[in-house]
């Protein structure tokens, strides 16, 4: 008789839903939102790559709609880098 209850493995194989992959998308732009809050001198202390920083720099000097656009584009960028290490840092500077 086969087990049908599911294992964690078999969660962890399973695609994210649509729903699931725009919350992350969301949760990336906010966190894009608030490296552009950052001063210069605190971003440099940030571990951003050399395109995201430059993104985020670009975001300062933008308003409105083509803002949430330079959003979208920062998110894009957050996606490939070490999200985790960027919120301990955001955390560790709000601490100061």
């Amino acid at each position: 008789m086969k087990n049908s209850s599911m294992t964690a493995h078999d969660v962890e194989e399973r695609p994210k839903s649509k729903s699931q992959i725009k919350r992350e998308l969301h949760e990336l732009q906010a966190l894009g939102k608030q490296l552009v809050e950052l001063s210069p001198r605190q971003l440099l202390n940030m571990p951003l790559s050399d395109e995201l920083r430059e993104a985020v720099i670009a975001a300062k000097s933008i308003k409105h709609g083509a803002l949430n656009r330079q959003l979208k584009y920062i998110g894009g960028f957050l996606r490939r880098e070490d999200a985790a290490a960027i919120r301990m840092a955001l955390i560790k500077l709000r601490g100061k």
